[in-house]
């Protein structure tokens, strides 16, 4: 994390609901869809409010929550972020929050911290993750 400028441990958050836009996608903010029996976490319209709830556990990691679906991330090639009826969903669901001086976010995850959070450009807006920083796409603005 210290290659990003920020400091150890990242920001705490208190347990609440937010809204999360991405910077690039500035129209957009974080929702959930059903896919095939599957919930995936993607980017809507903010038309609608979409708010996620942000859940500090005892480790000071954070689970986010929406529609009853518990995001956690799966790393491989493609790095989808998933909805779990767990309260727990693992390390992978475990968030980390690190702040930028922007005012800004990047999020990873206790397990794979050096993967972020993105909103890929396509016209579905799927949240996925990449190792590295993803540049604006991979920056999050949170209400």
């Amino acid at each position: 994390l210290k290659h990003f400028g920020v400091p150890d441990p990242p920001s705490s958050f208190k347990s609440s609901s937010y809204s999360f836009r991405n910077i690039y996608w500035k129209s957009w903010s974080i929702c959930v869809e059903s896919y095939l029996q599957y919930y995936i976490f993607r980017g809507c319209p903010k038309r609608l409010p979409h708010y996620v709830n942000v859940n500090k556990l005892s480790t000071g990691h954070y689970t986010m929550e929406l529609s009853k679906r518990t995001l956690y991330v799966t790393k491989h090639e493609e790095g989808w972020a998933w909805g779990t009826l767990s309260k727990d969903p693992g390390p992978q669901g475990h968030m980390i929050f690190i702040p930028l001086k922007s005012g800004n976010y990047m999020i990873s995850t206790q397990k794979w911290p050096d993967w972020f959070l993105f909103m890929e450009s396509s016209s579905h807006g799927y949240i996925r993750c990449w190792k590295g920083n993803v540049g604006p796409q991979g920056v999050w603005h949170i209400l």
